[in-house]
């Protein structure tokens, strides 16, 4: 086309080429100047439609004046072209600029204030960009900023009144032909654009912050190998602010996080907000730049942990050893405190843990989706990921004494307890299994539990304590009774843990050579997280017993290992606090403020469950947990976890919500009744687990079963005459039962020269003659995971689903389908439907590590219960008065 002319317009360069047309360089022959002319897509202009929308959009993008935005001068036709006439921006493009590295804070911050005026200039006028990056951004030679193809994403979308369609969008037309503009594009769209929603300036501000991000580090944000990729990435990848340069300012920093919330409710809303930071910043104002009051919003469940901080330093609640000297601080003088965040990525933040000297953390990151270690040095912005090239989970990292080592626990090559060098380095397994690692103080040892503790309200089953030795991977069984979340004494003579036992969490010891495990705590609390002062004089955990999770600490007699009074509160608040974790000297204190919730999700299965589930509707149930799904899938039964464990039943379109229980007593397990009038649950209101009934409007309250340790898992028959419960090891009961009777003398245990290792029945055949459940089973490198199982009580026979060579790795059962040979159950890759007869599975939903299930009776209605949880890593320090 160059030497042609359009109309009077005598193209003389092509400038660039994008998924909204050519761009050239012409004269305007009338009236003698230089402009730039974009020539429309052949398959925007076959639609005479499209086109007259377009003119009619041009006209609103015509009245931007801006001194920052290039301006449209007309729009023109030539058959067989349609082309815009654009004002000429002299320069280089950003993306141009961008491929010589990173702009130094001083030469980016005028561009980005650039940028940010001209936003605001087209947000005041009601025009959204919706393509901004780096292409569309001018620099000449004297720095001045031209923003291109102000609203043109919108006026080429073929719709005339959302952007609710991806397909038609310019951005993902020019992703389907056009490599190039595949990762340019796709890498700046916000999360709800890719996800094909109505978009509002919130996702321009979104794209400013990934291009001002990109201007700073060189790097962009959000970079696969293919659309696909770049857009998964866009819309979960980790949003990594490690990169950026450590003379970028704090004011920079958060604004950078406001940009980049992925959720538009939670992300700056007005792009002024961020002109006046950035005019701060660039006038040295940069103590504390002003926010949007709707962000202010937004910071307020952050600012409660500082009220929570405020309100321990007030009471005089936190009395840690403070320094070396050995002296803890006693009087009516307070030590001073600082308090500092140390992470606030989206998602969880988890496991801290100090370096010996108190001057870096280590911790578990989850916000990817996937768990990596990241190092963080205290007072720094920029974390170090640790286990980059992992296929597995990494998390609950410990440093070693010295510091020089880090223990953790990976799910690589088949999972358990690994080491590595403090930065990452020579990674070695020590360990075929194990939970939550932790050095003794000569670095010798690592302790660790048989099983993980996610949510404590909600762990079941038994965990064993374990030591290795390091040098040589020599194993001991130190405790076949429940063991978790070990801490080795600064002294090295004893283990603190926490166990579960009747439903009550409670805090023990046990000498690290053996022996019988001693009480600390024995009552109603949920007490978790054990952590020893540097001392050994204190035992620091995390419980329930003042209302909501908080800090507490008891203290340690050294003789017995024993109580040595009441427990203390360390912090007070409605902020949910774990994992405390000490530097060396005892003047750091490292901890996780947590705020966990749950949500289901329902699914409609096709008749013959064939194809993959179509999701329904999604509800948040803040602390509820363990829900069920009636017969007829119209009603959910649910446990309400916290301090007070109570029932629930909540509709399934969420519009009633009614209470079964309220109580002191732990309720929990719901399960339905074959005719819906009732609900069978597991409670400790008897003293010990026992099963109980319950009339669905909290009426006529009765017991099941007799008491017991283990009845945790039991299920009803279909005709509701038989009941079936696991009560510890190789033990299985039966009871014939009428509900709402009394309860039998006598149940029967179910004996079997094939009876299964710790089976955990979950849900009885339609036609009664089979249960479904989990077993323990051993893995590829001999540790133990959950694998589906078939039991009948009638015959003893028993059989675990083999799909070679290791079985189908599952974590609970849903619920057989009418057809009584496939049920649904939740395995390690998802939700599927499992043929008992061959073995093989079928994906029908997503899932992610821990989700729960259930099943309608009729097989139709599917519910995925999933953990929403956000978390972050604090940091406390003591400071004695004076300054020493």
């Amino acid at each position: 086309m160059i030497g042609t002319t359009l109309s009077h317009f005598r193209i003389t360069a092509k400038l660039g080429e994008g998924g909204m047309g050519v761009v050239y360089r012409a004269e305007d022959t009338r009236l003698g100047r230089e402009v730039a002319v974009k020539v429309l897509p052949e398959a925007f202009t076959a639609d005479p439609e499209r086109l007259a929308r377009f003119a009619r959009e041009a006209k609103v993008l015509a009245a931007l004046d801006h001194a920052n935005i290039a301006a449209i001068h007309s729009f023109e036709t030539a058959a067989p072209n349609h082309f815009l006439v654009m004002q000429l921006a002299p320069g280089e493009t950003l993306a141009e600029r961008l491929e010589r590295g990173p702009q130094p804070l001083e030469e980016a911050l005028p561009v980005a204030l650039q940028i940010a005026a001209a936003l605001e200039a087209a947000h005041e006028k009601g025009i959204i960009h919706r393509d901004l990056k780096p292409a569309n951004v001018k620099v000449d030679a004297e720095g001045k900023v031209k923003v291109l193809d102000f609203g043109l994403a919108k006026a080429l979308d073929r719709t005339a009144v959302s952007d609710s369609d991806p397909a038609v969008s310019p951005t993902l037309t020019g992703m389907a032909t056009m490599q190039g503009v595949i990762l340019g594009t796709a890498a700046y769209m916000a999360p709800e654009q890719a996800k094909g929603k109505i978009v509002d300036k919130r996702a321009d501000i979104w794209a400013f912050g990934v291009v001002f991000y990109e201007m700073l580090t060189g790097r962009r944000l959000f970079a696969g190998d293919s659309a696909s990729e770049t857009l998964a990435d866009v819309l979960k990848g980790r949003i990594d602010l490690s990169f950026l340069p450590a003379e970028v300012p704090p004011p920079i920093r958060r604004l950078l996080r406001r940009c980049l919330e992925r959720d538009p409710k939670h992300r700056l809303h007005d792009i002024a907000d961020a002109r006046i930071v950035l005019e701060d910043v660039r006038s040295g104002r940069v103590d504390e730049a002003p926010l949007a009051a709707a962000d202010r919003a937004r910071r307020w469940p952050q600012r409660l942990v500082w009220l929570t901080a405020g309100v321990l330093l007030a009471a005089g609640a936190f009395l840690w050893r403070i320094g070396a000297s050995g002296r803890e601080a006693r009087g009516s003088a307070l030590p001073t405190f600082s308090v500092q965040r140390l992470t606030e990525l989206p998602g969880p933040e988890l496991h801290p843990s100090l370096s010996p000297d108190g001057r870096m953390v280590v911790y578990t990151s989850g916000a990817p989706g996937h768990r990596d270690l990241y190092v963080l040095r205290v007072g720094g912005d920029r974390a170090i990921q640790l286990t980059p090239d992992s296929p597995g989970d990494d998390e609950q990292a410990a440093f070693s004494p010295d510091g020089e080592q880090i223990a953790f626990r990976s799910g690589r090559d088949g999972g358990g307890i690994f080491v590595m060098g403090a930065t990452g380095e020579s990674v070695r397994r020590l360990t075929t299994a194990g939970y939550d690692p932790v050095w003794s103080p000569d670095g010798r040892f690592v302790a660790y539990s048989t099983q993980p503790v996610g949510d404590p309200y909600l762990r079941v089953g038994q965990s064993e304590l374990w030591t290795v030795e390091i040098a040589t991977g020599t194993t001991n069984r130190l405790l076949e009774g429940d063991a978790v979340q070990p801490t080795w004494s600064p002294t090295g003579e004893r283990i603190a843990y926490w166990a579960n036992a009747s439903g009550r969490r409670d805090l023990w010891t046990v000498a690290a050579t053996g022996g019988e495990p001693v009480p600390l705590t024995q009552d109603e609390a949920t007490d978790w997280s054990p952590e020893w002062s540097p001392d050994a004089r204190w035992l620091y955990f995390a419980s329930d017993r003042g209302g909501s999770m908080n800090l507490w600490r008891i203290a340690v007699d050294p003789r017995s290992g024993g109580a040595a009074g009441a427990p203390q509160p360390v912090t007070t608040g409605v902020e949910s606090f774990g994992y405390p974790r000490f530097s060396r000297d005892g003047s750091r204190l490292a901890v996780m403020a947590y705020d966990r919730g749950y949500e289901v999700t329902l699914y409609a299965l096709d008749s013959q469950a064939k194809e993959t589930a179509r999701a329904i509707r999604t509800l948040r149930i803040p602390s509820a947990h363990g829900c069920r799904l009636s017969q007829d899938g119209s009603w959910l039964a649910c446990s309400v976890v916290g301090a007070r464990e109570d029932l629930v039943l909540l509709r399934s379109d969420g519009a009633e919500l009614r209470r079964l229980t309220a109580d002191p007593h732990k309720d929990r397990g719901p399960q339905w009744a074959p005719d819906g009038q009732r609900v069978a649950f597991f409670s400790t209101r008897s003293g010990k687990w026992a099963y109980w009934t319950i009339r669905t409007d909290g009426s006529d309250l009765r017991r099941l079963t007799p008491d017991g340790e283990g009845t945790i898992f039991g299920v009803l028959s279909p005709d509701g005459l038989r009941f079936v419960w696991s009560a510890g090891r190789k033990e299985l009961w039966l009871l014939d039962v009428a509900l709402g009777g009394s309860v039998p003398a006598s149940p029967r245990r179910l004996e079997s020269p094939a009876a299964p290792e710790n089976f955990l029945p979950q849900a009885w055949s339609p036609q009664g003659d089979r249960i479904a459940g989990t077993v323990t089973a051993e893995g590829p490198y001999g540790n133990y995971y959950l694998a589906l199982a078939i039991w009948s009580p009638d015959t003893g026979r028993f059989e675990r689903l083999a799909v070679p060579p290791f079985g189908v790795a599952a974590r609970a059962v849903a619920g057989w389908l009418p057809d009584g040979r496939r049920l649904v159950a939740r395995l390690h890759d998802g939700v599927a439907v499992v043929d008992t007869v061959t073995g093989t599975s079928r994906i029908v939903a997503p899932a992610g590590a821990f989700d729960g299930v259930s099943l309608s009776r009729d097989g139709r209605t599917l519910l995925v219960e999933r953990e929403v949880m956000d978390s972050d890593i604090w940091l406390l320090e003591a400071r004695q008065e004076g300054g020493d």
